[in-house]
């Protein structure tokens, strides 16, 4: 995939009926009224753009170049599993990246959290339009680039096991917290910006938000770059 805008135009085929337990190319889970959405990536993720939808049909419609996944669906409750990957593994094949890819597409009109577990290397998200109720990484992340809408409550985004690229947007006026758990070379909220900072830090964004709720952003383990800003 190259770097092109986020986009909520299809860019998918036209997706199959799902059916649990099978590997797809292309996939969709239909909506059929329910109200949240949860994705679990079990077993790492490398290369893949998020982007949202409100007026479609489905709860979720995905498209993979490359290693295939197993998904397995259960009401909002959807597991994406790639066999025998590690975070290291992704990382080699984020050199080849052009072969191995993934797109999702969201419902916007109910809510999400997204989980993820053994690391992921490049992901883009485009979460402006989603009420975002969590998103966490378990195994660190290699270039995370998250855009993100304004929260009815507190969210946090939570990376456990070290990170070396993390940039998080979110609108002007909404107030965010960044916690380090572990040494960063760099961190950046809003106008404040630190170099080689130790575990135990707080920073507090100076804005006065007149939104009910926030973004706690915590990282543990340690990263290169951290940047959290509005745009």
């Amino acid at each position: 995939m190259r770097d092109e805008p986020f986009s909520s135009q299809s860019t998918y085929d036209e997706p199959r009926d799902y059916s649990e337990h099978e590997q797809y190319r292309s996939f969709s889970v239909p909506l059929n009224g329910i109200t949240g959405g949860r994705i679990q990536f079990e077993r790492g993720i490398s290369n893949v753009r998020i982007a949202t939808e409100a007026d479609m049909p489905d709860l979720i419609r995905a498209r993979f170049e490359g290693i295939l996944p197993r998904i397995h669906a259960d009401g909002g409750e959807i597991s994406i599993r790639y066999l025998h990957y590690s975070l290291y593994d992704w990382l080699k094949s984020a050199i080849t990246w052009e072969r191995q890819s993934a797109r999702l597409l969201l419902n916007s009109a109910v809510p999400w959290e997204i989980a993820v577990q053994g690391g992921l290397s490049h992901l883009q998200a485009d979460l402006r339009n989603v009420k975002l109720r969590s998103f966490d990484v378990q195994g660190g992340a290699s270039s995370l680039y998250v855009r993100l809408g304004s929260p009815e409550r507190t969210t946090p985004l939570r990376i456990f096991g070290g990170a070396s690229h993390i940039v998080v947007f979110r609108p002007a006026g909404v107030a965010a917290r960044l916690r380090i758990h572990g040494g960063v070379s760099s961190v950046t909220l809003d106008e404040q910006h630190f170099s080689a900072i130790g575990g135990g830090t707080v920073l507090n964004s100076l804005d006065a938000s007149t939104q009910p709720g926030r973004f706690d952003v915590e990282v543990y383990g340690g990263a290169s770059v951290v940047t959290v800003a509005t745009e």
